[in-house]
């Protein structure tokens, strides 16, 4: 299996990463506007549609703004700690799927195994993909 990856962007105003497998694509983090992740998207000939998951390293606004909206429009589910997750709380969506650092989770044809880092927010995690 080859793996690839496209930064959507990075830095304080906003993040957002995809990694594709053969047959699998996720958005790492989604700090920009829908809008922007659309056209950024759309930049790489990516559809929206296509992403099966999104995985959420953190709750601060340049790595999770997006993510609210994202989901809604496109009704994928968004992977985040317990920690993370509670500050989306207010916006009540439906498909967040929660997890710990212990836990391997497979999408698609992707192995994630999440893991923390040290970092000013609740509980913060980056990924190894295989």
């Amino acid at each position: 299996m080859t793996l690839r990856f496209a930064s959507l962007g990075s830095g304080s105003r906003g993040n957002a990463v995809l990694v594709e497998s053969d047959s699998t694509l996720v958005m790492v983090d989604c700090g920009f506007t829908l809008k922007a992740v659309e056209q950024r998207l759309n930049n790489l000939d990516k559809n929206p549609k296509d992403i099966q998951a999104l995985l959420v390293t953190h709750e601060h606004s340049d790595h999770i703004k997006g993510v609210p909206p994202f989901v809604r429009q496109y009704g994928i589910p968004a992977w985040m700690t317990h920690g993370t997750a509670e500050s989306l709380t207010a916006e009540n969506l439906t498909n967040i799927c929660k997890f710990n650092c212990e836990q391997t989770l497979t999408i698609g044809s992707l192995t994630v195994q999440p893991f923390p880092v040290p970092h000013d927010a609740r509980e913060p995690v980056q990924f190894v993909f295989s």
